[in-house]
């Protein structure tokens, strides 16, 4: 995860998800693992700490070699925005 605090954005987050095309040759793979992070970000978004902030950017990463299921997605997530949250 990389975040910065935006000072030009109206949105309170803005969020951005990327997968690797040299680890996943395939665009249904990489879609795939886009998808399950969005929804593993969407189920998390509650959690955020929003109230009286900076409006942010976030850009999640995915740089593990392998697919993972999204039970294991959703766990990275949480950790991510747990830091987040403590870096705030």
């Amino acid at each position: 995860m990389v975040y910065t605090h935006s000072t030009d954005s109206s949105e309170p987050v803005q969020v951005g998800l990327s997968v690797s095309k040299r680890k996943f040759k395939h665009a249904v793979d990489r879609n795939r693992i886009k998808r399950q992070m969005h929804e593993a970000y969407r189920l998390n978004k509650p959690n955020l700490p929003l109230d009286g902030h900076k409006p942010i950017a976030i850009v999640f990463i995915y740089i593990h070699h392998k697919k993972l299921d999204f039970i294991q997605i959703k766990n990275a997530m949480q950790q991510c925005l747990a830091e987040l949250r403590s870096s705030n």
